[in-house]
């Protein structure tokens, strides 16, 4: 970030008008654009492994956790029919009870 922060500070102060086209003429951009696409690549693979992790934490489920008819990853309850149409009850947000 502070990389980043620095070459944008120098396309900056070759824009003295402050415009985007200054600044895409400037000759620090091309340093712009290679550390940002750098910095986009670290985040989005940090993402990425944070999605794996969360989704590999979310398929094994805990064994201590399961009980005879919950359902499953899927949805479906466990030993049920899979083929039902019956939704599986909602519920309802905290801000629409009524207060004594």
């Amino acid at each position: 970030m502070r990389e980043l922060g620095a070459a944008l500070n120098a396309a900056a102060a070759e824009a003295p008008n402050d415009t985007d086209a200054e600044h895409l003429q400037s000759s620090a951009w091309p340093d712009v654009v290679s550390i940002a696409g750098r910095l986009a690549q670290v985040m989005v693979t940090n993402d990425l492994q944070e999605l794996a992790t969360l989704l590999e934490d979310a398929a094994v489920p805990d064994p201590c956790q399961i009980a005879r008819g919950a359902t499953g990853n899927s949805g479906e309850q466990v030993g049920g029919n899979s083929g039902s149409d019956t939704a599986s009850p909602q519920v309802g947000s905290a801000t629409s009870r009524e207060r004594p």
